[in-house]
């Protein structure tokens, strides 16, 4: 009892008196208010991580169903088995040619570029135009990159043939807080498409 008495005055003593605090007892507070405010700017910054990574995710996860859906039209109704450099193939969905290939830069994601015949060069096909597999109207940091894509035939004895497309997608982010490398994919997916319609295996010039 004596001893909370004694505590009790030497507050008391502290808070009427005019001395104020002493350089000691204000270091140790300053020490103690910057360790708080590193714990809690620490927790801030994990939580903020950790918020990113989880919404990244589901996105990801959003766009890789997207992309697939939208590649899949156009494998499923193919009439030619990707070819030449840019894995060029015909599709029914299109009425033309067409590729899958990466972009880069402003338009990153997979682009689907349009071919058509240059009737005045031999009917050789030349690129018609692109545009994104999946648009990106809100600009977000999420794209998509597609990688390995072949078609495999029921009968390899036959030129025409039905059979299935194989690739695989992974979605990337240039988002720092969801991933320390936009290099690394947040998501990867092998995709396998059956054809719809008889597949030549021949290549387009």
């Amino acid at each position: 009892m004596k001893k909370v008495s004694r505590l009790h005055n030497c507050i008391k003593k502290k808070l009427l008196g005019r001395s104020g605090a002493s350089l000691s007892e204000v270091l140790v507070t300053v020490l103690i208010m910057s360790i708080a405010m590193a714990a809690i700017t620490a927790g801030i910054t994990a939580a903020v991580r950790v918020y990113h990574q989880v919404r990244t995710k589901a996105d990801a996860q959003t766009l890789m169903s997207t992309t697939i859906t939208a590649l899949s039209q156009d494998l499923q109704s193919a009439t030619q088995a990707p070819s030449g450099e840019v894995n060029m193939f015909y599709t029914v969905n299109r009425e033309c040619a067409v590729s899958f290939v990466n972009g880069a830069d402003a338009n990153k994601g997979i682009q689907i570029k349009l071919y058509s015949e240059d009737s005045q060069n031999g009917g050789v096909l030349k690129e018609n135009g692109s545009f994104a597999a999946v648009p990106n109207p809100d600009n977000t940091k999420l794209y998509t990159k597609i990688s390995s894509l072949t078609f495999t035939p029921d009968d390899a004895s036959k030129t025409t043939s039905f059979g299935y497309f194989t690739y695989t997608i992974t979605v990337h982010t240039t988002d720092t807080y969801a991933k320390s490398s936009e290099d690394d994919p947040i998501e990867t997916q092998d995709v396998t498409v059956r054809s719809m319609l008889p597949v030549k295996v021949k290549a387009l010039s």
